[in-house]
């Protein structure tokens, strides 16, 4: 694909080379870099991907984008940007084609109760005759298809690439946990959710290599309902106010203890 092309969704500075030239494939791992590749220098919380650019040019990248302003010797082309990780995500949606506008993709987050609500949705949607792919803490399904990812919500480049495989699969729904840290580090940038649901929301995640405060744990939770078209949110969650801070999409509320648009009695 013409690096032009990938990169035309993102804001970005041309530090040396051209764009009009033709990429194999964008890798933010420096180790898995072939010739022709975009490398992306990702910052993480234990590593820096701009110390390992000169391992990328080694293994064959042509085009290097980073965050910092820098000079190689090398003739490669340099992209600057501002956040590696946003451009990241918007250059693996041009790169796959667009695949989440031809899903009806559900994000489920919550401190507790993810993987369990992703996997009752999932068959819901498939016993209601609909096919339905899930990403999320035990991998990533559809079909017959089972695959083991590290993290709860993949990196985005993942994320993309999953969902075209599961577009030419003939998969028309999606249902998958979104993290708070994958907003956090901006994983799920550039997705639209059709629906996002909350199952609750308590003081976990709060430290080192997480979240710094619980007000940065709800911002980022509210994330994904910033970035729905519809809300399904349990009213009995802690910090539900919080979480829904300046959210104007429409709310479907369920609830045991308070009032809410769906409910339950007499359980047994």
């Amino acid at each position: 694909m013409k690096l032009s092309k990938i990169l035309s969704k993102i804001d970005y500075n041309l530090l040396a080379g051209k764009i009009d030239i033709d990429v194999n494939d964008i890798k933010y791992d420096s180790r898995k870099v072939t010739s022709g590749d975009v490398y992306v220098a990702l910052i993480g919380y234990n590593k820096n991907g701009h110390d390992y650019i000169q391992g990328a040019i080694k293994n064959g990248a042509s085009v290097i984008v980073t965050s910092k302003v820098i000079t190689l010797d090398e003739p490669v082309t340099v992209i600057k940007v501002d956040d590696t990780r946003i451009a990241l995500a918007y250059m693996a949606k041009e790169y796959f084609d667009n695949p989440q506008e031809k899903l009806t993709i559900i994000g489920v987050t919550g401190t507790t109760g993810k993987t369990t609500t992703t996997h009752m949705i999932r068959d819901m949607l498939e016993q209601a005759g609909l096919k339905c792919g899930i990403i999320g803490s035990i991998g990533v399904k559809y079909n017959d298809v089972i695959i083991h990812t590290d993290n709860t919500t993949p990196e985005s480049y993942e994320i993309y690439k999953y969902f075209n495989e599961m577009v030419k699969n003939n998969i028309t729904h999606v249902v998958m946990e979104t993290s708070s840290q994958a907003f956090k580090l901006n994983r799920l940038a550039g997705i639209v959710f059709d629906i996002g649901v909350l199952t609750n929301l308590t003081t976990d995640h709060i430290g080192p290599g997480e979240h710094e405060s619980q007000e940065e744990y709800i911002a980022c939770k509210n994330k994904l309902f910033l970035n729905s078209r519809a809300l399904v949110v349990n009213n009995d969650s802690l910090y539900l106010k919080e979480a829904l801070k300046d959210v104007a999409m429409p709310i479907t509320t369920y609830a045991l203890k308070n009032p809410a648009d769906i409910t339950a009695t007499n359980i047994k």
